[in-house]
């Protein structure tokens, strides 16, 4: 049988691995936000363009359903720009909020 001591000393680096690869992927994310958000609506709307191009209409083919609710059907170019919104949502409300916490108010 295997020890608890020497299961922990195997996992260890690959835990370490794992949450050194979260943090760069984070900081990434965050020193990025505006670039991916907006390759990821211009990708999503040329998927879609093309699809459109060339067969005349867009294939969706990810159908969600749950206990008798029916998400609408979507692909994966539609979550590229739903994602990319979501990025470009929360940089443009940061920004207010950091522009708004700059500025002084004025006393009459």
């Amino acid at each position: 049988p295997r020890s608890a001591g020497r299961c922990l000393q195997r996992s260890w680096p690959r835990g370490g691995s794992i949450a050194t690869g979260r943090r760069v992927l984070f900081d990434f994310l965050s020193k990025h936000r505006l670039q991916i958000g907006l390759m990821l609506v211009l990708g999503g709307a040329a998927g879609n363009l093309y699809d459109r191009l060339t067969h005349g209409f867009v294939t969706d083919f990810i159908d969600v359903a749950y206990k008798g609710y029916h998400w609408p059907t979507f692909n994966v170019a539609d979550s590229a720009i739903t994602i990319g919104m979501g990025f470009l949502l929360f940089e443009i409300l940061k920004q207010e909020s950091s522009a708004s916490k700059k500025t002084t108010p004025v006393v009459p």
